[in-house]
C-alpha cells in the first residue's frame, strides 16, 4: 500500500486491518501485526510504504494499492520522485504475479499519471485495462451531508 507518506499509507492499512479483523476466517490468519504491516499465515505481508521509487524496486507484489496518487506530483516542477517513476518501479514487482495495480485518488490537477490515465481521449480509444469512476462526493459516500 503506497501513499504520499507512511502516515497516509497507514490509513489504508487500517482499512484492510478492519476488514480482516471483522471476518473471523480472515482474522484467524493473522500471525503478526505492526504499525506498518500485517503478516498472514500464508506468508503474505500487507505492508505500507511511502511512495518513493527508490524504495520500491526489487519487491514482489501480489497487488499494489496506491492511495491519492494525484497528490504524489511535486508542484515545484522539478520533482525528484515523480509519480511516473513510482509506478514504473512498482510494475516489475507485479509482473511475476500478474497482480493488479490499483490507483485510487481524488482529482487534483490536469497533470500526472492519474490525469493522463483519466483523460477522456484515452477512454474513447477503448483502454479496457483502466477503470474510472467520477461523481459528486455525497453520491459516492451517502453519509456526507449535501451541504
Amino acid at each position: 500500500m503506497l501513499a504520499q507518506n507512511a502516515v497516509q499509507a497507514r490509513i489504508v492499512l487500517s482499512y484492510a486491518t478492519g476488514i480482516i479483523r471483522s471476518v473471523p476466517m480472515l482474522s484467524d490468519l493473522v500471525r503478526a501485526e505492526t504499525a506498518d504491516s500485517i503478516t498472514l499465515a500464508s506468508g503474505v505481508v500487507l505492508e505500507v510504504r511511502p511512495s518513493s521509487f527508490r524504495g520500491l524496486r526489487g519487491v514482489t507484489c501480489l497487488a499494489c494499492v496506491c492511495d491519492e496518487a494525484a497528490f504524489w506530483y511535486d508542484d515545484s516542477g522539478g520533482s525528484l520522485n515523480p509519480d511516473s517513476e513510482i509506478l514504473a518501479a512498482v510494475r516489475p514487482g507485479l509482473a511475476t504475479t500478474a497482480g493488479p495495480l490499483v490507483v485510487i485518488s481524488s482529482p487534483y490537477a490536469r497533470r500526472g499519471e492519474v490525469f493522463e490515465t483519466w483523460k477522456p481521449s484515452l477512454w474513447r480509444e477503448g483502454r479496457s485495462a483502466h477503470f474510472g469512476c467520477a461523481g459528486p462526493d455525497p453520491r459516492s459516500n451517502p453519509s456526507l451531508s449535501q451541504a
